[in-house]
């Protein structure tokens, strides 16, 4: 008869991303040596020292989460990129965040980043993909120790996306948590994306600009293309009469990465829709109102001139 336990142990493992830590084998009553053997017998991979993974276990971003965790205690709580990976805020995850409290000794491991320090007022322990996590706000900040000014800025501008946590936030969440490794990067990148959301106000006066200059009037709201139940983008100022839109791009397109993914949806937007977009970046509409006005207008005349048919809105 199979020993129940064993069974409890995969099902832990499976629930933990595959992973599962001695101590663990030993809390469900499984002796060192049955343990030894079975991760002999079985083929389990050893992650770190006491960590295990079960057999025909894949290397993923979970299971690394998880041993990470296991080896750090029950007070450790995953922060950094990793609490951004989890809630969407970063595509990939490169290296296992984790937050410890200050008294905590963690082992160095290979790939894992350990932050101690005291929780901030307010900071509460959440649970983001399944795992004890550190608020966003907190997990941004402890990014701040090894990341690049524009990480921070385009993690910031995620979490706005995401509804989790806007520019006022983090300078609230600064003042509350002082000094820190990688706060000056951090006020740096608040202030940056602060200028880039001001980008609706930047639309808006472009709209009024463009409409007092005897230019056709644009589509009264950004108009997001769809075809077939798909979104490809959204226009900020859009002339469906003739496919024709114009973008206002704030700071954060200037990043390489967001210039790759701005010119690669334009391409997708002009080969599937045959809509044109020009790009001015949010400065114009100030520093030389009547040059963007012209070009728009240049823009306009040549959309005009091809005879594509209106896009419906």
């Amino acid at each position: 008869m199979a020993d129940p336990r064993i069974g409890a142990l995969h099902r832990l493992a499976r629930a933990q991303g595959d992973a599962v830590a001695t101590w663990q084998a030993r809390e469900l009553g499984i002796p060192a040596s049955s343990f030894a053997d079975l991760t002999r017998d079985e083929g389990f991979a050893q992650l770190f020292q006491g960590v295990w993974a079960l057999p025909g276990s894949r290397d993923a971003p979970s299971r690394r989460l998880w041993a990470a965790l296991l080896t750090a205690g029950a007070e450790a709580r995953i922060t950094g990129e990793a609490t951004l990976w989890t809630i969407g805020a970063l595509a990939s995850l490169r290296r296992v965040a984790l937050w410890v409290p200050p008294h905590a000794r963690p082992r160095a491991r290979l790939g894992v980043r350990h932050h101690r320090g005291r929780w901030v007022e307010d900071d509460l322990t959440q649970r983001r993909g399944g795992f004890p996590s550190v608020p966003p706000l907190r997990a941004w900040t402890d990014l701040a120790a090894d990341a690049t000014e524009d990480t921070l800025v385009q993690t910031l501008a995620a979490l706005d996306r995401l509804r989790e946590a806007g520019p006022h936030d983090a300078e609230r969440y600064l003042a509350r948590r002082g000094r820190f490794p990688g706060a000056g990067r951090a006020r740096r990148a608040i202030a940056e994306l602060s200028s880039e959301l001001s980008h609706s106000q930047a639309e808006r006066r472009a709209r009024r600009l463009l409409a007092s200059t005897g230019l056709p009037t644009p589509h009264p709201r950004p108009l997001g293309i769809v075809v077939a139940g798909r979104p490809l983008g959204e226009v900020d100022l859009a002339y469906p009469a003739v496919r024709y839109g114009v973008e206002i791009d704030g700071p954060h397109h200037g990043l390489p990465e967001a210039v790759e993914r701005d010119h690669a949806r334009d391409r997708r937007l002009q080969r599937e829709t045959a809509w044109v977009i020009d790009r001015f970046p949010v400065r114009i509409i100030d520093e030389d109102p009547r040059g963007f006005v012209t070009e728009v207008a240049a823009g306009h005349a040549a959309a005009a001139a091809r005879g594509v048919a209106a896009w419906p809105a």
